[in-house]
């Protein structure tokens, strides 16, 4: 089976008075329920890998559109092993994001967004992605830079 590979990176933006209170473990313990695998069978023999999140109790995942562009199935696996089948809502292939409803879904968490005009540069964040499908994987930096233009529209 070939395997096509995707590395979604969620970063969540940690408010400074938020950081100072909680310890980085104890918010990407929180934050990792909300995080999903997504597998999508694209032909019998191939599968794309990725991962999401989950943006409202209602269902919708956010993910990258390349990873669901040629799905017929679309599949999404919590860290506890729940899966949920997943229809494709819409895309957009110039930021490479796609919106997915999940069926039934019941327990899904929806992740909590920081206020990005609190971000400051310096500021600590973090990824977690699914790396080659082999689970939710974490990394952290630092905010480098706010506002760029890189003129590719």
């Amino acid at each position: 089976m070939k395997f096509l590979s995707s590395f979604l990176i969620l970063c969540l933006l940690i408010a400074p008075s938020f950081a100072d209170e909680r310890a980085l473990e104890e918010v990407i313990d929180e934050v990792n329920v909300s995080v999903l695998s997504i597998t999508v069978d694209t032909d019998p023999d191939e599968q794309a890998l990725g991962a999401g999140f989950v943006i409202g109790a209602d269902g919708y995942i956010v993910t990258n559109a390349h990873v669901v562009e040629e799905a017929k199935k679309i599949r999404a696996e919590t860290i506890y092993g729940d899966t949920y089948e997943a229809k494709l809502v819409g895309v957009d292939k110039k930021t490479d994001v796609a919106l997915l409803k999940a069926e039934h879904p019941l327990g899904l968490e929806p992740v909590h967004f920081a206020d990005s005009d609190a971000v400051r540069v310096g500021q600590t964040v973090f990824a977690i992605g699914n790396p080659y499908g082999l689970g939710n994987s974490v990394s952290s930096g630092i905010i480098s830079a706010k506002e760029r233009d890189i003129e590719k529209g």
